[in-house]
């Protein structure tokens, strides 16, 4: 989207969309949680916990510090005549770029807007981690009970099933001979 709109339109989007992104993955996350939790299941709880943390620290604090800048920012730009140029972070013009204000701003919102992506990206890793540790002790729980299956069956507790044999050819051939 940001090489496709005016700065300051993309802007105002993301403004409207990263508060719903938040909230949507907050929620999502804390009914992980209470399911896990009442299925008993406490091996992904603490990543999940972390995560809940991160969303939340974005959507409480860092979004909404992230966007104040950014309209602080948009309300400079435009009295010096830029914003409305698509895919360009600043303005080409230098006496636009190095207006003091500006950099201010400029350097308050990069640095929100860092801290802000770092903690998504972490959320994002702990997360993409809990799925392949989830995925190694299922198949781990997947090996124990062929196991416990061997075995018991050894034990006599449960019977061996039989294998079914392929159909004969023959019997199938003089049924429909018979029809």
């Amino acid at each position: 989207m940001f090489k496709n709109l005016p700065r300051h339109t993309f802007g105002r989007l993301q403004a409207k969309l990263f508060p719903a992104y938040f909230l949507f993955s907050a929620v999502l996350v804390a009914i992980s949680i209470i399911t896990s939790t009442a299925l008993g299941w406490s091996v992904g709880t603490v990543s999940l916990s972390s995560i809940l943390a991160t969303i939340l620290t974005n959507l409480v604090y860092f979004e909404p510090k992230t966007t104040a800048v950014m309209f602080e920012r948009h309300i400079v730009e435009r009295k010096l005549g830029t914003g409305h140029e698509v895919g360009m972070i600043k303005s080409r013009d230098p006496k636009i770029a190095n207006d003091p204000d500006l950099k201010v701003l400029s350097k308050k919102f990069g640095m929100l807007h860092g801290m802000s992506t770092l903690m998504n990206m972490a959320a994002l890793g702990v997360g993409s981690q809990n799925v392949q540790r989830e995925r190694f002790y299922g198949g781990m729980l997947c090996l124990a009970a062929l196991y416990n299956r061997e075995c018991c069956i050894t034990a006599g507790v449960l019977k061996k099933e039989k294998k079914l044999k392929p159909p004969d050819k023959r019997a199938n051939k003089k049924r429909r001979r018979k029809m």
